[in-house]
């Protein structure tokens, strides 16, 4: 018994000064002989939940708390790995039961805030953080999320409060300070949000060492005589909207050189052919000056909403490759309409921008309409739906890469889309876009606007406080008879 009151303070002690491997081996080690040990196989489901075993975190907990059922933060610990789950109501439960056996427990009550609010119950979510503040009133994290509760309501002004009360009380606390940079620029305070955004770096992957030790360009230094790199930093998506500032950069540098993702290289190369040299992420050229990240242009051009640069077409595809896809697609006797419905599934807001493919059933039977299905990702089910919808072509065979996304929509006349790249990308192209936007909208959208400050060929199709697809697809469907009735 003491050899295994010693290992277990051993392996606590490694849990909680992050040396996780050497704790799982001897959680294990205790559990081999001891397959009954609570306190091992609690602490061993809770760390496989933090290093993403969940199915076998939740299973060591279900079974912890077989053999004791009266520990708060075993049910707590387990609502944890329900909502990595996605299993909401799971874990509301896990939460709900740890309060019932200690009410006194904020951080069970954080907890069940974020799967309500997930469940979009915005006013029990906010009752939840109340409760939390009010048993800690210094709980950074409960501040922070009450603040994102706030944010996703439209209350911005609740939300900024929030989020500085957050990083008032710990100072590093990087989510917070990035969350009201977002507050802002959602709020059309652009040159405020902009000078805050540096906080992403807080939360976001640095870029690699090979282009992180080239010096930053501020907008201070002048670049007559320099050669800068410029380089991305977030999705395909971000690349191509803030591409928009490459030739600004360009008619004050000596040369510029383009570091984007892979899929994009052959896009800009065509699109952007005074740019000096365009390459992978990986593969930055040498002998540059200085560097700029995409996003930190337009805080140095100081744009706001009005002033936004090149909102109409700033990309362009090689005419022969968009004569072969006119060629492949065939004549055009009706109105044809790109169509995305999911964006990246890694994408922490995947589940509320993308929409099921079903949904779209009726939008596919509108009459005039031939529909394209545009991205390449799909499930088995998006397959069987598609292959029921008698007027979608699937182009996702036959797609090799963003040039020819792009050519495809070059020879549409409207493009219908979720928040993904294919949004940027067709409208950076000048094509007729219509965006179908979460009730809680990414920054860039704004709020109470159907139009885009970034693109002129931009409709917002938004959705209402309901959290429901189905209004705005009704509406679509009818404003499509519309459209298809008199062709582009």
């Amino acid at each position: 018994m003491n050899r295994t009151r010693e290992e277990l303070e051993r392996a606590v002690n490694c849990h909680r000064t992050g040396r996780l491997q050497e704790a799982a081996l001897l959680y294990r080690g205790i559990l081999e002989r001891d397959p009954g040990n609570f306190d091992a196989t609690h602490l061993l489901g809770a760390l496989c939940i933090a290093t993403r075993q969940v199915a076998l975190g939740v299973k060591l907990l279900r079974r912890c708390i077989a053999l004791n059922p009266g520990v708060a933060e075993a049910h707590n610990n387990l609502g944890l790995g329900y909502r990595e789950m996605g299993e909401f109501q799971a874990a509301e439960a896990c939460y709900r039961k740890a309060l019932e056996l200690r009410p006194d427990y904020p951080e069970a009550y954080n907890n069940l805030g974020i799967v309500l609010r997930a469940m979009h119950r915005f006013e029990d979510a906010e009752d939840a953080y109340r409760r939390a503040l009010a048993l800690k009133p210094q709980y950074a994290e409960a501040h922070n999320n009450l603040g994102a509760v706030h944010h996703a309501r439209h209350r911005l002004g609740e939300a900024l409060a929030c989020y500085r009360a957050a990083y008032a009380i710990n100072p590093d606390y990087g989510k917070a300070r990035n969350n009201e940079a977002l507050a802002l620029l959602l709020a059309g305070r652009w040159r405020e949000g902009w000078r805050h955004y540096e906080a992403r770096w807080r939360v976001q992957a640095r870029p690699p060492d090979a282009v992180g030790r080239i010096p930053l360009w501020t907008g201070a230094q002048n670049l007559e005589g320099a050669t800068i790199l410029l380089h991305a930093e977030q999705g395909l998506g971000d690349s191509i909207q803030f591409a928009r500032y490459v030739p600004l950069v360009a008619r004050r540098a000596r040369a510029v050189h383009l570091c984007v993702q892979a899929p994009l290289k052959d896009l800009f190369a065509g699109s952007f052919p005074d740019v000096d040299g365009i390459h992978g992420l990986d593969e930055p050229p040498s002998g540059c000056d200085l560097r700029c990240p995409l996003l930190d242009l337009p805080g140095i051009f100081g744009t706001e909403p009005h002033t936004v640069p090149s909102r109409g077409a700033y990309l362009s595809v090689d005419e022969h490759r968009v004569a072969r896809w006119r060629d492949r697609l065939g004549p055009r006797v009706e109105l044809r309409v790109g169509v995305v419905w999911s964006g990246n599934p890694n994408n922490p807001n995947d589940r509320e921008r993308s929409i099921p493919l079903e949904q779209f059933a009726a939008l596919f039977r509108v009459p005039g309409c031939r529909f394209f299905a545009l991205q390449k990702e799909r499930t088995e089910r998006d397959a069987a739906t598609l292959a029921v919808a008698e007027q979608v072509t699937d182009l996702s065979g036959a797609i090799d890469d963003f040039v020819d996304t792009a050519a495809i929509i070059l020879n549409l006349d409207l493009v219908v889309t979720v928040d993904t790249s294919v949004a940027h990308l067709a409208a950076a192209l000048g094509r007729r876009t219509w965006v179908l936007i979460a009730h809680a909208p990414d920054w860039r959208w704004l709020l109470g606007r159907e139009d885009s400050p970034w693109y002129e060929s931009v409709r917002l199709l938004r959705q209402g406080a309901d959290w429901e697809w189905s209004p705005v697809l009704d509406a679509l469907a009818k404003e499509l008879q519309g459209l298809a009735a008199r062709p582009c």
